[in-house]
């Protein structure tokens, strides 16, 4: 069963989105205001949970393996302050093993390409780089304790000044 969860109002960013049908939980970032869950056929009518965190909200929405549907749903907080407002539609088409691990494919790519874009973003891969190439010309008596050094000396002083930055009196102390 194809379960799609779609913001039908302001959705907080940093939310996870839950849907629990069944046994069956499954949750991910709601960073594109939608997101698609598939499980396997109920069988029978029920309801599917559904769950924003931070937390946000929490909902129930009716499940029915015999049919297809949409619902606006409240996803009220535990003071009741807060409602965030959902629209879930549910298709009552059994997922094939092939169709699962295709879904599963293209999660992991999202994924893959959120934490290469935060590391992109901060640069972190060129600062390793950098501490890694400085670390085997030294090479130090406690690399571990250089690459910490290094990192957290990067923070605090220009490196343009010098490339690094009274590193060995550092290091000898």
């Amino acid at each position: 069963m194809e379960v799609l969860v779609e913001a039908a109002s302001e959705v907080p960013q940093g939310c996870f989105v839950a849907v629990r049908l069944g046994e069956n939980l499954k949750q991910r970032r709601f960073n594109k205001s939608t997101a698609k869950y598939y499980f396997p056929l109920p069988q029978e009518k029920g309801k599917a949970r559904i769950d924003v965190y931070q937390l946000v909200g929490t909902c129930s929405v009716p499940v029915d393996p015999a049919a297809n549907g949409t619902e606006e749903v409240n996803a009220i907080s535990g003071d009741s302050s807060d409602i965030v407002k959902l629209r879930v539609s549910t298709c009552n088409r059994d997922l094939k093993p092939e169709d699962a691990a295709k879904q599963r494919r293209e999660i992991e790519a999202e994924t893959k390409d959120a934490a290469t874009g935060y590391l992109q973003k901060h640069g972190i891969e060129e600062k390793l780089a950098e501490c890694l190439r400085t670390m085997l010309r030294m090479k130090p008596e406690d690399p571990v304790e250089f690459m910490c050094k290094f990192l957290f000396l990067g923070c605090l002083r220009s490196v343009a000044k010098d490339p690094l930055n009274g590193f060995m009196e550092d290091m000898e102390e």
